[in-house]
C-alpha cells in the first residue's frame, strides 16, 4: 500500500500540444496581471490555501486557473449538500473554491 500519492505533474497531451501545470514563483507577477487586466472580477488576493494553474497550447499561454479554500459561510451551499454546522466543520477541508478561469484573449 502507498503511504502518500505521488507527485504532482503537469497534465500533457503531446498529440494536442496541451500542458496544464501549476505556475512556478518567478511567474506569480505575470498570472496576477493577467488577471487584473483580462478577467472581469479582476485580481484579489485569494484568502486559505490556494492553487494556481497555467494551460499551455504548444508552449504559448492560452488559460489561467486559480482556486483556494473554501469560504466559510456560504448558506446555499451548505442548504444544497446538507450540512449542519457540525458537519460544516468536519467536512469544508474537502471542499475547493473556483477563484478564477480565464480564457486569454490571445
Amino acid at each position: 500500500m502507498v503511504d502518500h500519492a505521488p507527485p504532482f505533474n503537469a497534465v500533457r497531451d503531446d498529440s494536442l500540444g496541451l500542458e496544464v501545470r501549476p505556475i512556478q514563483r518567478f511567474e506569480e507577477a505575470a498570472w496576477r496581471w493577467q488577471i487584473e487586466r483580462y478577467h472581469y472580477l479582476g485580481y484579489s488576493r485569494f484568502s486559505g490555501e490556494r492553487l494556481r494553474y497555467v494551460a499551455l497550447f504548444r508552449g504559448e499561454p492560452v488559460a489561467l486557473l486559480g482556486f483556494a479554500s473554501a469560504t466559510f459561510h456560504n448558506g446555499p451551499r451548505e442548504r444544497f449538500v446538507g450540512w449542519d454546522t457540525k458537519t460544516k466543520g468536519r467536512r469544508l477541508h474537502l471542499v475547493v473554491n473556483n477563484e478564477r478561469f480565464l480564457m486569454l484573449p490571445s
